[in-house]
C-alpha cells in the first residue's frame, strides 16, 4: 500500500476543506402560508413570493357572504363573514380571481414553480 507523503496529504485535505459544499436543504424552502384579507368589499393586496404548494389563507372581515374563485375554476372558497378559508396552490402561473357575489371585487395571484 502507497501512502502520499505528508505534504500532499495536507495539500489535499486544505483543496477539499475550501471545496464549496451544496446541499438541497440550503436551497429548497417550505411552503409559506399567506393572507389576503377581504374587507370593505375588496381583496387586500395579493401578497408576492407565490410558489407551488404555498397556502393562501382567505380572511373575510367583512359582514357580508364572499367568494374567492378562481377564473378556471381552480379554487372556489365560499367565505361567510368573519371567517378563513385555506387553498394550497398547486400550479403555477397567474391566476386571476374574483367574488362570486359581488363582481366587482377581483385580483390576482402570480405563482411561480
Amino acid at each position: 500500500m502507497t501512502s502520499l507523503p505528508l505534504w500532499a496529504a495536507v495539500l489535499a485535505g486544505a483543496a477539499l476543506a475550501a471545496a464549496p459544499v451544496v446541499t438541497l436543504a440550503a436551497t429548497a424552502r417550505a411552503p409559506a402560508v399567506h393572507v389576503v384579507t377581504i374587507q370593505r368589499m375588496a381583496f387586500g393586496p395579493a401578497p408576492a413570493g407565490l410558489r407551488v404548494g404555498d397556502t393562501i389563507e382567505w380572511v373575510n372581515n367583512d359582514i357580508f357572504l364572499h367568494s374567492a374563485t378562481a377564473k378556471d375554476r381552480n379554487f372556489d372558497v365560499e367565505l361567510k363573514p368573519k371567517t378563513h378559508v385555506r387553498v394550497v396552490l398547486t400550479r403555477p402561473g397567474t391566476i386571476p380571481f374574483s367574488c362570486r357575489y359581488h363582481p366587482g371585487m377581483t385580483g390576482a395571484l402570480v405563482v411561480a414553480k
